[in-house]
């Protein structure tokens, strides 16, 4: 998947009349499809993509939506192709903190997170700790808030080192989960 790849999308998308989730959710979320344990059907991820709920039936034959429906399983395509050919990197928004530039990794987390709920329970009733532990990690980049509004004050500082160390080897997770599913006796 190449910059203008992403470039070109994310510009489809600021153009479109219809309201979709921001790039790097969408990323997020066709990542944990094209990881995951089965194939999840476009009409599945479609609505999430669009945010809507109750279908699509209303926009289907517009010429804007096929078109970006278009680019979108291309999209897709090339992120189950990256994770496949081990060339995955997670496309992400870089933010300006403290005269530094942070990845932040949220919406891509956020965006795995609704990819994990596609398959229902068949993600998170796994047992297993080579699919629990990265799917941990992941879960929490998507709400930190969960973990740290439990802890003491004295631990944040470890737990920020912790939270640098998973945005750096969010690829590697996501290896570990797509080898997983495609490999479970392995």
């Amino acid at each position: 998947m190449t910059d203008h790849d992403v470039e070109t999308l994310h510009s489809m998308l600021a153009q479109s009349p219809f309201p979709t989730l921001p790039l790097d959710r969408i990323h997020g979320l066709f990542t944990a499809l094209a990881a995951g344990p089965d194939t999840i059907p476009q009409s599945v991820w479609i609505p999430i993509v669009f945010m809507q709920r109750d279908g699509i039936q209303d926009i289907h034959n517009d010429p804007t939506f096929k078109n970006l429906i278009k680019s979108l399983s291309n999209f897709y395509d090339l992120t189950q192709r990256s994770i496949d050919e081990s060339e995955f990197t997670p496309v992400v928004r870089s933010i300006q903190k403290k005269k530094q530039t942070e990845i932040d990794v949220r919406d891509w987390c956020t965006g795995f997170v609704l990819g994990i709920e596609c398959f229902g329970d068949q993600w998170m009733d796994c047992s297993a700790r080579d699919i629990r532990n990265p799917t941990l990690a992941i879960l929490y980049l998507a709400d930190p808030a969960l973990m740290t509004n439990s802890m003491q004050a004295s631990s944040k500082e470890k737990l920020q080192t912790f939270e640098n160390d998973l945005k750096m080897d969010l690829q590697h997770i996501v290896y570990q989960i797509s080898n997983y599913w495609n490999n479970p006796t392995a």
